[in-house]
């Protein structure tokens, strides 16, 4: 990052961020087909995956103070960019242990998205404040996945075109908003605001969406939404508050939704994406008061969350047997509970605790079909502890651990897991740099993930052993003489939070 303090009243903040991840998996099973007691043997697989992607973000963020006291105007601006390959070969062995198919499959996506956002703050009295802004949103997504299989009479590699295929996908968001903020009786203030968003989305999949059907092109239903949001705050002492809260979100669903990419890995259970979903919307109302004080503090939120177009696993069974898991629009989610933080600081040390308790109930909107009536609850949980301590002014001790409820869906729920990261920081040049060594997961590297999935005409328990093991290495330093607390310098201000991501461990 470079902050540059032009004058008193303007300054700018470039940045820059690069990654790159790599992963590597081997899967070892045998397929069985029968009842109970007469399990007749079909194959033993072996498959071997691995998946590596890169990508950067590049942003600014230029801002000019008014002649009014508190008066801005910024514009700031974003751009990612990610590319990714996600592969696997499977070999697949008779019941006499002779090679019988060999397939290797590839799937490179690139995922690129542009943002642009300008900001005016203008204090029109003493006590009111008034807000207003633009905001877009440019996505663009792309999707090549081929599979080769190896011919045994021709006995060499070859493409297997019925299931090559493509998929690309655009999504424009067109943003304005408008807020208010009163401040009354020396200790209240009162928000009012309102934002409206304007949806476009379309692409193309070659071959169809879910058979070889030719070039399929399409421009989905242009929508809009107004989302309003109120809040109403009490200031208690110096760091005391009582907030008041309800806002509408609206929730996109991203690649891993979207992609009708076709893992065949495991033949008899596959995963698609469904390139149609709708986006979810929520209505969210918040009760929350807290205190925060120099040695430390408190935070207590209380909640109440429904969305009534939930996007959620749909799993059946085809005419063919196949264990088939993709996404729709089908569900009712509610969820009730709290939130609670916790900090505490002494000389050279800090602790941080933050956890929830909450209860989830989704039942299916769907009136016919293998979904329909049918509900799933259940409480869920979060527990995060992090903290750190400083030996002397070179040294510093770091840790943090996680805990997470198990994910209900409507047909079933997956196991709770846990990650943990410990690391020691050497700092140098009177705190200017630092370089640290950190390891993931070292009391326990492996974890076990178990899902349960029940349906109409199914059963399906899966286990995923899980490589959590990890090194980290990190290095930073500052330099230059601008003191952050005396000029009008602050971070990259646009932050896109309207993907629905997947909740898969380890997900970067």
């Amino acid at each position: 990052s470079l902050d540059h303090q032009f004058t008193e009243s303007q300054s700018l903040v470039l940045n820059a961020t690069g990654r790159y991840r790599l992963r590597n998996s081997v899967d070892n099973w045998s397929t069985n087909y029968g009842v109970i007691d007469s399990l007749d043997f079909l194959w033993r697989q072996e498959s071997d995956y691995l998946s590596q992607g890169w990508g950067y973000d590049l942003g600014f963020d230029y801002r000019i103070k008014g002649k009014k006291p508190k008066s801005e105007f910024a514009i700031a601006g974003l751009l990612t960019d990610g590319i990714s390959g996600d592969g696997y070969d499977a070999l697949r062995y008779s019941k006499s242990n002779i090679l019988s198919f060999q397939e290797h499959s590839l799937n490179n996506n690139s995922n690129k998205e542009f943002s642009l956002q300008l900001d005016w703050i203008n204090p029109l009295t003493k006590n009111l404040m008034l807000e207003t802004g633009v905001k877009t949103v440019f996505r663009w997504v792309k999707s090549n996945y081929n599979f080769d299989s190896f011919d045994f009479a021709k006995k060499k590699i070859v493409p297997n075109e019925l299931l090559n295929n493509g998929f690309g996908y655009f999504q424009n968001v067109y943003a304005g908003y408008s807020q208010i903020t009163y401040e009354f009786l020396t200790k209240y203030s009162a928000r009012l605001g309102v934002r409206y968003e304007a949806t476009k989305f379309g692409g193309d999949i070659e071959k169809g969406v879910f058979e070889n059907i030719g070039i399929n092109t399409f421009v989905g239903q242009p929508y809009s939404n107004w989302v309003p949001s109120i809040s109403l705050s009490r200031v208690i002492g110096a760091g005391g508050y009582v907030r008041l809260n309800y806002n509408m979100r609206i929730q996109r669903p991203s690649l891993i939704f979207l992609n009708p990419y076709v893992n065949y890995s495991n033949p008899v259970d596959i995963t698609v994406g469904n390139p149609l979903l709708n986006p979810e919307v929520s209505d969210n109302y918040e009760l929350s008061f807290g205190n925060y004080t120099k040695i430390g503090g408190f935070g207590l939120n209380f909640y109440h969350k429904r969305l009534n177009n939930a996007i959620e696993t749909y799993r059946f069974i085809n005419s063919s047997g196949v264990y088939i898991t993709t996404y729709s629009n089908i569900g009712r989610n509610v969820q009730n509970g709290m939130d609670l933080d916790l900090n505490f600081r002494g000389k050279g040390w800090m602790l941080f605790f933050n956890g929830g308790l909450g209860h989830v109930n989704i039942s299916s909107t769907v009136d016919t079909g293998a979904v329909s009536g049918i509900s799933a609850s259940g409480w869920t949980y979060v527990v995060g502890l992090r903290g750190n301590y400083s030996i002397n002014d070179d040294w510093l001790v770091e840790g943090f651990s996680r805990i997470n409820a198990p994910q209900f869906s409507l047909q079933g729920f997956s196991q709770n897991w846990m990650f943990h990261t410990i690391g020691i920081k050497r700092m140098f040049n009177e705190g200017k740099g630092g370089l640290g060594l950190g390891l993931d997961n070292p009391f326990t590297p492996r974890i076990t993930l178990k899902t349960e999935n029940l349906g109409q005409s199914f059963e399906l328990y899966s286990e995923r052993v899980l490589n959590m093991w990890g090194v980290r290495i990190n290095f930073n330093y500052s330099f230059g003489d601008v003191k952050t607390k005396n000029t009008n310098i602050r971070s990259i201000r646009i932050k896109n939070e309207d993907l629905k991501n997947g909740s898969g461990v380890g997900e970067m």
